[in-house]
């Protein structure tokens, strides 16, 4: 049991966090906490770098500092601008 300056005690096994929350949840190697008010479960796929929620990402996905994650192929520009757009072999 745990009782670290929260209205109630409660039980805690290894899986569990209760660091500074509320309520402590159970949180194992799939899941991040890192100062979100919850846990999700993340994997190899999905990005969790600073925003509000986790989304999926794979190689074809660009998430470098933008609000959201978006599909990016060879035909596609991305650099600096608040979203992508396809050019073609002409445009310098």
């Amino acid at each position: 049991m745990k009782c670290d300056g929260r209205p109630s005690c409660h039980t805690v096994e290894s899986t569990m966090k209760c660091d500074g929350r509320h309520s402590c949840h159970t949180v194992d190697s799939t899941m991040k906490c890192d100062g979100r008010p919850s846990c999700r479960t993340v994997d190899s796929t999905m990005k969790c770098d600073g925003r509000s929620s986790c989304h999926t990402v794979d190689s074809t996905m660009k998430c470098d500092g933008r609000l959201s994650c978006h599909t990016v192929d060879s035909t596609m520009k991305c650099d600096g601008r608040p979203s992508c757009h396809t050019v073609d072999y002409n445009e310098v």
